[in-house]
């Protein structure tokens, strides 16, 4: 009997396509594209461009694959990713084994894919799913988006069935289902829109920076034309943060180890457990840039290749951390004003549970541990400060002014800190352009003239593109500078604003996303953290 050969023209992409309530849909199907000699139904020679066209017309704002790349590979689909951004649309890459259900990375993945993909379906677009056949795993993660937007699990699976009979195809993924916790409600989404925002926004600029810090701004143009650089440098595939990253994801850990154990509402009674467990992750991170500072068992972020490479990491932070990282506001470690202090401290003001004047206290003696210099520190806190304030809600101004208060109260007022954030301040209400701003606020070097750079930055940029731009080209301290923009701009704006192709490709994001999904999970996650940190 002669095999049956189906391909794009002869056998069109067929979706099964569920109606969301806000207007968009969720569809699934095959893989686009497959190639296979043999399967049950026949002959796949399906085309990549024919079928992603298709979707195209379909309307897909966001295609979601969930077959490993060996798998995509055996059915030559592997460049899916690409052609789907030269269509405009969003590529997810969240592999589940064949038969299988999501395992721990999935989860770890779907705290920020989740996010873009429910965000996607609220606004009235459409999400694709596909895995290689269509039923098994693209039918559980088609009725897992229901589950999320509200439809109970049962009716989720009926109306995925009812598309496609046969879709949820094993026992063990229907019972994954039945057993997901149930609705995210939008508030719940805007709050982890703006923590991805801040720690996944500040690590791609970091990336967009890092390939030009040590650059003066007339070479940079030289190479990449007079407005500089304008989008990412890609190396081997990648986007490569830097030693700015590699620290605030360790605050970040610190923060996990720290928690447990606190109340709801933060008091000043925190300020001590939280300097401890930071100078223990910095430790941590000295231990990875080859300084033995951290003879403990190694935590899951200190064992990972990622933070393990020399990205330009700062002197001071190396020397300081060599001596054990003990310094305070009240007693300095050294002299240095070196930006690599305010650079890591922003997940110190992502706390629900801390007003912004504890924000402030926490990032100053975060900062403290390592520079000594009251410019040094001191924008620690204010972009500590900064970052709770944009999390509650407010302007960038609002908030600059807010932390300015701050700041003058704990006796900030007449330092460089003050005088530099007031003048970015006034510099971007009066539209003073980024080349002549710089000129006036320094080249970043320092922490208050990287703070002053990146707030002139997210005041003056129509969007979070453009303010990591305006932030990185300069003839100082782009990555720190565009880092810091990123940051506040992600925190302000949420992650959604920060585009999603750069952020696929950036180097710790496998890390920074395992970090991420436990900060954003109940405290059950916290703790298991903490006691990985404290074995």
């Amino acid at each position: 009997m002669a095999v049956r050969t189906l391909d794009s023209h002869n056998s069109p992409l067929q979706i099964g396509e569920i109606d969301v309530p806000s207007g968009g849909a969720v569809g699934f199907t095959l893989c686009p594209g497959k190639q296979q000699a043999h399967s049950m139904s026949g002959r796949w020679l399906r085309d990549l461009d024919t079928d992603l066209d298709a979707l195209a017309r379909w309307g897909a704002a966001a295609v979601v694959t969930l077959m490993p790349m060996h798998e995509l590979q055996a059915v030559q689909a592997h460049g899916i990713g690409e052609a789907c951004e030269r269509r405009g649309i969003e590529w997810h890459h969240l592999p589940i084994r064949d038969v299988d259900v999501p395992d721990a990375s999935f989860e770890a993945a779907w705290c920020y894919a989740g996010v873009r993909l429910r965000a996607h379906l609220r606004g009235g677009a459409k999400v694709l799913v596909h895995c290689r056949g269509g039923l098994g795993r693209s039918g559980t993660i088609a009725a897992r988006l229901l589950v999320e937007l509200g439809w109970p699990a049962r009716q989720a699976i009926g109306a995925v069935r009812a598309q496609r009979p046969g879709a949820i195809e094993t026992r063990a993924q229907e019972q994954y289902v039945l057993d997901l916790p149930g609705a995210v409600d939008a508030s719940t989404d805007a709050h982890s829109a703006r923590v991805l925002g801040c720690v996944l926004g500040g690590a791609m600029g970091d990336a967009f920076g890092y390939a030009i810090e040590f650059d003066r701004l007339a070479s940079i143009q030289r190479k990449h034309g007079p407005q500089g650089l304008q989008e990412p440098v890609l190396r081997a595939g990648q986007l490569q943060v830097s030693d700015d990253t590699q620290m605030t994801l360790f605050t970040l850990e610190a923060l996990l180890a720290a928690l447990p154990g606190q109340g709801e509402v933060l008091t000043s009674a925190f300020l001590p457990p939280l300097t401890a467990a930071c100078q223990s992750a910095y430790l941590r991170w000295g231990d990875t840039q080859g300084l033995a500072s951290h003879s403990g068992a190694p935590s899951h972020l200190q064992a990972s290749a990622a933070m393990r490479q020399r990205r330009a990491p700062g002197n001071t932070c190396l020397s300081a951390i060599r001596a054990g990282a003990w310094g305070a506001p009240e007693r300095s470690i050294n002299d240095s004003k070196g930006c690599g202090a305010v650079m890591r401290t922003a997940p110190l003001g992502l706390l629900r549970g801390a007003s912004p004047a504890l924000a402030f206290k926490l990032g100053c003696a975060a900062g403290a541990l390592t520079h000594g210099h009251v410019d040094g520190w001191l924008p620690a806190g204010v972009l500590a400060a900064l970052v709770r304030l944009l999390a509650q809600g407010l302007s960038l101004e609002t908030a600059a002014r807010e932390a300015l208060t701050l700041s003058d109260q704990a006796g900030g007022a007449g330092t460089g800190t003050d005088r530099l954030l007031r003048l970015a301040l006034r510099l971007a209400q009066d539209g003073t352009p980024g080349e002549r701003a710089h000129a006036e606020l320094g080249e970043g070097w320092t922490g208050d003239e990287a703070l002053a750079i990146a707030m002139h930055a997210g005041l003056s940029g129509r969007d979070f593109v453009q303010a990591v731009r305006i932030a990185a080209n300069h003839d100082g301290d782009s990555d720190s500078t565009a880092s810091i923009a990123g940051q506040l701009c992600g925190t302000r704006d949420g992650i959604l604003a920060v585009p999603h192709a750069w952020v696929r490709r950036l180097d710790v994001l496998e890390d920074a996303l395992q970090l991420l999904s436990e900060w954003l999970q109940p405290d059950g996650a916290v703790l298991a953290t903490s006691a990985r940190l404290q074995a």
